[in-house]
C-alpha cells in the first residue's frame, strides 16, 4: 500500500492490495446496468430493490444489515440505505454517505456538515468542524479539520461524537485490532485508542491489523513485509507487495506472485501474474500471464483451466468471473450458478474481506456562507468600500495597497495581494483606474534632467478578484456570488458608487465604479 492520504487508503484497497478482516453479508451484488440484484453464495437471488420508480445507480455490500446505495428518480439522486428486503430503509436525500459500522454511519446533506445517524436515519451527532470524515470501525472515527495555519490535520471522534484524540496527525486510518495507522511527518507508526504512538514512526507504509494481530508494512515503496503489534518484523520487508491471507502471505516478487509461510518458505511458488487470496476457502482465482483467470488449490494447481477474462477471489462457494464484457458467478468446479449476462459489479465486493467499505469517507458540503459574505461586503457605507470611496486618489490608495504597480502615464494600476478573507475565501489581486495618469515627466531645468512628476488623481473603478481556498467554495461559486451581489446592493445604496458581481473562471469578480469626484463649482 502506498502512502497513506486523504484517498489513498481507500484507492488501495479498491486495488485489494492490504489485509484485514470483516464480517459483512455475503449478499454479493450484481448489475445488469439498469438495476442492482444480490445474490447468496450459492448464486440464489436473495434481495432486489423493490420500490417502483427509483434506479439504484451505486450500491454497497450490506453492513451492519444495511447497504449504502445511490437512487435515481426523476426528481435527481442521493445517497440512502437499503435493508435486506430491498426496501429503502434511510431516505435517499444525501450528498454524501459512508457504509454503516458500529451501528453508526455518516451522512452529509447538501450544504451540510457530516452528521452520524444511527440505523433508524436518527441524527445521533454532528460535527460542524470537519472537513472529512472516515467511517466507524472499533467505536471510532477519524475526522479531518484544518489547523490554524489551514493544515489538514486527522483526529479521532467516539460514538458520542466526544473527540478523544485531538486533531494532529498528517494522515491516518481507521481503528483495526486495538490501532491504527497514522503519520505526523512522512513516517508511519501505529497509535492506541488513547491516541498513545505505540509502535514508532518508522515505516514508509502501514496497513490495517488483522484479527490475527498482523499488518502489512514497508520500509520503501516496494520492500514490504508483515510486523506485529509491537512492530516487529515477522516477515522480512522484502517484496514489492504482500497480502495477509490467514496464518499465509500472498507475495510479490519480480511481478510474480505466489505465497510464503511465517517463516518465509514458499507454499505456493511465484509463478503468478496474479493470484488472489484464499481467504480460509479451498480454492481461489490466478492468472499466469493476468489476461486469462482459472481456479486453483491451496498447492497452487489449477482445477479449473484458465478461461476467464478476469476473476475476483471466492464469496463462499462462489466467485464473480467476466467472460467478455459479461459478467456472472461460478461455484468452485468452475461452472456458472448465475449465467454472465450481467455489466457491473459495486466496487465494494473488492473489500469484502476488509474493515473499511468503498463507502469509506464523506465530505463535508458546509460553507458558512454567512461569514463569506460578510468578509467579503463588508460594513463600510457612504460609498466606501475596503476603505476606498470617490473622494480616495492614488496616494490613499497606494497607502491601503502598498504593492501597487507604479507606471509613468498609466492611469490603470494592480496589486498583487492575498488578503484573507474567512477560512474559505481571499482577494488575490486588485486593480484600479485613476481619472489620468499617476504620474508625468517634467524637465528640471536647474537639475538639467527629466524628472518623474507624481500626480495624484482620484480613483475610478476598483476590480477585486476573489478566489476559493478549497474545491467545496469553488463549487458553489455562483451561489456565493448571487449572496455577495444581494448584500452589496442592500448595502452600498446612498455613495453613489455602482458594483458589478460575477463569475471568472478562476472565482468571483467585484468590479467598483465610483462617481466622478464633485469640484467646487459642482
Amino acid at each position: 500500500m502506498k502512502k497513506i492520504g486523504l484517498l489513498t487508503v481507500l484507492s488501495c484497497l479498491l486495488l485489494a492490495s492490504c489485509g484485514g478482516g470483516s464480517s459483512v453479508s455475503e449478499l454479493i451484488p450484481l448489475s445488469d446496468g439498469n438495476k442492482f440484484v444480490y445474490f447468496n453464495s450459492k448464486g440464489e437471488e436473495a434481495v432486489q430493490p423493490v420500490q417502483p420508480g427509483m434506479d439504484v445507480t451505486e450500491t454497497s455490500l450490506f453492513r451492519d444489515g444495511l447497504a449504502t446505495v445511490e437512487i435515481t428518480t426523476e426528481y435527481g439522486s442521493g445517497y440512502g440505505f437499503l435493508n435486506t428486503k430491498g426496501e429503502v430503509a434511510i431516505e435517499a436525500k444525501y450528498k454524501h454517505a459512508t457504509a454503516f459500522n458500529d451501528g453508526l454511519a455518516w451522512v452529509v446533506e447538501t450544504n451540510g456538515a457530516p452528521k452520524a445517524i444511527n440505523r433508524k436515519g436518527e441524527e445521533v451527532f454532528s460535527l460542524p468542524e470537519a472537513e472529512m470524515v472516515l467511517m466507524f470501525t472499533e467505536g471510532l472515527a477519524a475526522f479531518l479539520k484544518k489547523d490554524s495555519d489551514g493544515n489538514p490535520r486527522f483526529g479521532y471522534v467516539d460514538k458520542k461524537g466526544k473527540v478523544v484524540i485531538e486533531p494532529f496527525y498528517a494522515t491516518a486510518q481507521p481503528f483495526s485490532n486495538g490501532l491504527a495507522a497514522v503519520s505526523i511527518d512522512k513516517k508511519f507508526g501505529y497509535i492506541n485508542r488513547k491516541g498513545e504512538m505505540v509502535i514508532p514512526e518508522q515505516f514508509e507504509s502501514a496497513d490495517f491489523f488483522t484479527d490475527g494481530g498482523l499488518a502489512v508494512a514497508g520500509i520503501s515503496d516496494k520492500k514490504q513485509g508483515v510486523i506485529d503489534q509491537k512492530g516487529t518484523f515477522v516477515l522480512n520487508p522484502k517484496y514489492e507487495s504482500v497480502t495477509i491471507d490467514g496464518n499465509e502471505f500472498l507475495v510479490e516478487e519480480n511481478g510474480k506472485q505466489g505465497i510464503v509461510d511465517k517463516n518465509g518458505k514458499t507454499v505456493i511458488p511465484m509463478d503468478f501474474k496474479k493470484l488472489y487470496p484464499f481467504y480460509g476457502g479451498k480454492y481461489s482465482t490466478a492468472s499466469m500471464d493476468g489476461k486469462k483467470y482459472g481456479i486453483v488449490d491451496r498447492k497452487g494447481k489449477f482445477t479449473v483451466n484458465p478461461q476467464f477474462d478476469f476473476a475476483f477471489s471466492f464469496i463462499g462457494d462462489v466467485a464473480v468471473v467476466r467472460s467478455g464484457k459479461q459478467i456472472g458467478l461460478v461455484d468452485t468446479d468452475g461452472k456458472y450458478v448465475v449465467n454472465p449476462r450481467y455489466e457491473t459489479i459495486s466496487m465494494d465486493l473488492a473489500l469484502f474481506s476488509f474493515p473499511v467499505s468503498a463507502n469509506l469517507f464523506a465530505e463535508s458540503d458546509w460553507l458558512d456562507m454567512d461569514a463569506i459574505v460578510s468578509a467579503v461586503v463588508g460594513n463600510e457605507s457612504g460609498g466606501a468600500y475596503r476603505g476606498i470611496s470617490a473622494s480616495s486618489t492614488y496616494s490613499t490608495v497606494k497607502a491601503i495597497h502598498p504593492k501597487l504597480s507604479s507606471s509613468i502615464f498609466s492611469s490603470t494600476h494592480t496589486s498583487g495581494d492575498d488578503i484573507p478573507l474567512s477560512g474559505d475565501v481571499y482577494i488575490t489581486s486588485v486593480a484600479f483606474t485613476f481619472n489620468g495618469p499617476t504620474s508625468k515627466r517634467e524637465y528640471d531645468h536647474y537639475e538639467r534632467q527629466y524628472m518623474t512628476v507624481e500626480l495624484d488623481p482620484a480613483v475610478k473603478t476598483a476590480a477585486y478578484e476573489i478566489r476559493f481556498r478549497s474545491d467545496r467554495a469553488q463549487k458553489k461559486a455562483s451561489d456565493i456570488a448571487d449572496a455577495i451581489s444581494s448584500a452589496i446592493n442592500s448595502r452600498y445604496t446612498d455613495g453613489g458608487a455602482a458594483f458589478e458581481v460575477s463569475r471568472s473562471s478562476t472565482g468571483i469578480e467585484i468590479k467598483v465604479v465610483y462617481p466622478p469626484k464633485k469640484t467646487q463649482e459642482q
